[in-house]
């Protein structure tokens, strides 16, 4: 239902009231009540991002770029419609990035630096690599470490296409012949 104006200031008092006293509270601001003076407040007085805030926070270019670099690793949390190449940036230079398969946006496993970067911490991230991401470098990194194992369930399309991770795949476990596109067998 729709709150009268009064209410609506009421509800944005309230909640900056309770970001100053905690500036973690910002975590559960949700819609109106998530105002640029709400989330200064919040930055300016240390706030701490937690990857269950709300999605209306979750979804903030300003909050989730502090929140990057606040911790690297809470590039895996943005939304793929406020990700930029700036966060991006900021999160691999640190050197302390791990990329999260379960909670990486779809755009993150399209970005070949990302990928990359990922790779090189496991190669068994090559199997959640998009196409857009998929380079012969990587491919490279992962076979020749001796640890990648092909993963059917979770390798993209454009994995499954490529004629050297899939005689990899094949030697490391005959039933992965079931994965082998038409394209290339």
């Amino acid at each position: 239902h729709l709150l009268s104006r009064r209410q609506r200031q009421m509800c944005i008092r309230d909640r900056l009231y309770a970001v100053k006293q905690d500036p973690n509270n910002l975590n559960y601001a949700k819609g109106e009540a998530l105002t640029e003076e709400v989330i200064k407040t919040a930055i300016d007085s240390g706030y701490k991002f937690n990857d269950s805030s709300s999605y209306d926070l979750l979804a903030n270019p300003k909050v989730m770029m502090y929140a990057v670099k606040q911790d690297p690793n809470n590039l895996n949390y943005v939304s793929d419609l406020i990700l930029t190449d700036e966060m991006i940036d900021i999160a691999l230079s640190t050197g302390n990035y791990v990329f999260d398969a379960k909670e990486a946006s779809g755009k993150l496993k399209q970005n070949s630096k990302v990928m990359l970067d990922a790779v090189k911490q496991d190669p068994n991230n090559l199997n959640y690599a998009l196409a857009e991401a998929l380079t012969d470098e990587m491919i490279d990194i992962a076979l020749s470490s001796e640890k990648y194992i092909f993963d059917g369930k979770e390798a993209s399309y454009e994995l499954k296409q490529n004629p050297k991770v899939m005689m990899y795949a094949v030697k490391q476990d005959p039933n992965n012949l079931n994965y082998v596109s038409d394209f290339i067998l």
